[in-house]
């Protein structure tokens, strides 16, 4: 039966859809196969499961295979045109964790952190079943670089013992003077003075570990 208007409305697998205004539509499954084409999959961890076994510690590709399995268990599909930090939203949204309490790093635990927020998927080279690494931390900024600081304390043993048979001893290196405690890991601006830097770092070391007496600490 011919349709009020006098166009004849009809779908086909070649020809699509003609609407009342008499232009043709593009196919529902075409339109479907062009957003499958932009769609891919992003693995990742999450910082407050269980730490698993490094792929370092894997020997055969098996291993390697079950290792990296094990550590990135989450995925999400998503479209390669949104950008960096819609997708960082989407995973933090998953894992319940707020967005500055995650540091996101592309290949591995020991990779470059992602800070290209601004850039779509696409032009950030992001690829299918690519690997993110998260851990909780205070995420970088672009212009930043993060920097690992340890408390050094004094040793108290200065010498080690050569033969415990004859008593000798003998002097260990320099380095052996001093023990290093891990303590944090704060992002700092590249173009900050090394002077201001140091202040930063004193007072948020202050706030996240209160027992320590600052005030005799030598920041060299």
């Amino acid at each position: 039966m011919p349709h009020p208007t006098g166009l004849h409305i009809g779908e086909s697998e070649s020809e699509g859809l003609i609407n009342t205004t008499g232009t043709m539509e593009t196919p529902k499954w075409e339109i479907e196969h062009e957003l499958d084409g932009l769609r891919f999959q992003v693995k990742f961890n999450s910082p407050i499961d269980a730490k698993a076994a490094t792929p370092e510690t894997a020997i055969t590709a098996q291993q390697i295979h079950e290792s990296l399995n094990e550590i990135y268990k989450h995925y999400m599909i998503v479209d390669r045109r949104i950008s960096v930090l819609d997708l960082k939203i989407k995973i933090s949204t998953f894992l319940g964790v707020g967005l500055h309490e995650l540091v996101f790093r592309r290949g591995g635990a020991h990779g470059v952190e992602l800070l290209e927020d601004d850039d779509s998927l696409k032009q950030a080279q992001f690829y299918n079943l690519i690997c993110l690494y998260l851990e909780k931390g205070i995420p970088s900024v672009l212009g930043q670089k993060r920097v690992n600081f340890f408390l050094a304390k004094n040793s108290q043993a200065f010498f080690r013992e050569a033969n415990p048979e004859d008593g000798g001893y003998v002097a260990v290196p320099d380095n052996c003077f001093f023990s290093f405690e891990e303590l944090t890991q704060i992002p700092c601006k590249t173009a900050t003075k090394v002077s201001l830097i140091k202040q930063q770092v004193i007072s948020q070391l202050a706030l996240l570990f209160p027992h320590l007496d600052l005030d005799k600490m030598d920041p060299s």
